[in-house]
């Protein structure tokens, strides 16, 4: 019995590294380095789910199956912060698959840079991983949505912490402000925490600075 238990614990302990290498990998597989403004474009018509209900615990037998599913995820944009180091690939819809490798979109009619836009994603114990580094971000960071025709730049106004039942803030503002919402879990799963940024500008991708183009790390070849 002694020797099993042994074993059991030996391959928990290997479980949470094999789940942060294939979450991080996932992220670099679906980068937009690899992808054109065609690609998101097209991906925008694929069809998706929008039920968060659905959307499970992140342990190492669900990162694992989805990874080995090998069906393409729909990369619609980017989102890049880099006052916190963030930088993950935007997919339609919030299913599994998508959440352990970047962030999901919450409604099928959202746009960059027109009424809200908000975003989800799993937050690890690894501090790199998904929406993790949100912990760091404070009032006044920038953060950056693209679709690789445009670079669509947020200021980060509210920071909070709120029951799971508000779903109200994926909704458009009644007063019509432009927004960015990004929401993950605490850190026992019991509330969401918010990030709130209000829209800026938005600036052509031939235009861009060096600065925003590397939050992103992406090069010129990808604008087509």
């Amino acid at each position: 019995m002694s020797f099993l238990l042994i074993v059991a614990g030996l391959a928990m302990l290997a479980a949470q590294p094999i789940k942060y290498y294939l979450i991080g990998r996932n992220q670099n597989k679906y980068a937009l380095s690899h992808l054109t403004a065609k690609d998101l474009k097209e991906n925008k018509n694929k069809v998706a789910n929008f039920d968060f209900s659905t959307v499970e615990n992140v342990d190492a037998t669900g990162v694992i199956k989805n990874s080995l599913k090998g069906k393409p995820l729909p990369v619609i944009g980017g989102i890049a912060i880099p006052a916190v180091k963030l930088n993950l690939p935007i997919y339609k819809g919030v299913e599994n698959a998508q959440l352990i490798s970047g962030a999901g979109t919450l409604r099928p009619e959202q746009e960059m840079g027109k009424g809200n836009y908000p975003l989800a994603s799993h937050r690890m114990k690894d501090e790199s991983l998904l929406f993790t580094p949100l912990i760091h971000l404070q009032k006044g960071d920038l953060i950056y949505l693209t679709d690789l025709q445009y670079i669509y730049v947020y200021k980060t106004e509210n920071l909070m912490e709120v029951e799971p039942t508000r779903t109200d803030l994926i909704e458009d503002d009644p007063n019509g402000a432009k927004q960015v919402t990004l929401i993950t879990c605490n850190i026992d799963g019991s509330k969401r925490e918010i990030a709130q940024g209000t829209y800026v500008k938005k600036v052509s991708m031939t235009k861009a600075s060096p600065e925003m183009k590397k939050a992103f790390e992406i090069a010129n070849n990808t604008v087509k």
